[in-house]
């Protein structure tokens, strides 16, 4: 996203950052860390204020949905899933991102899994 576009509300930085991306992010209902490293650099020196329970790491070959982990599930495979449940969903409808739905049961000897649809 570009830096002048509306909906840009900056860096999140823990403390550290502006206090609009602060609040925006801290204040979000769910946070998709997709690829991010979750860092002292990038944290703020770990002065962010993240709840757990509402983010959703996904990285190379593992997926983080609450207290739920899911190895060998690709980031390629995930957002391809992720994608394909957003684009199917009308305007006002919820999407269901409960763990058991959207990864499933990825196979455990194979790291190139892809979620089960």
């Amino acid at each position: 996203m570009r830096e002048n576009h509306d909906q840009f509300v900056g860096v999140y930085n823990g403390h550290m950052g502006r206090e609009t991306a602060k609040e925006t992010i801290e204040g979000a209902d769910v946070l998709l860390n997709l690829g991010a490293l979750m860092t002292d650099m990038n944290m703020g020196i770990w002065s962010a204020n993240l709840d757990k329970n509402r983010i959703v790491v996904a990285n190379s070959d593992r997926v983080r949905i609450k207290h739920h982990h899911y190895d060998h599930v690709s980031l390629k495979s995930f957002l391809k899933e992720l994608a394909s449940r957003i684009s199917r969903v009308k305007s006002n409808e919820k999407v269901n991102l409960s763990p058991d739905t959207l990864v499933g049961e990825a196979e455990k000897d194979s790291p190139q899994s892809e979620i089960p649809l």
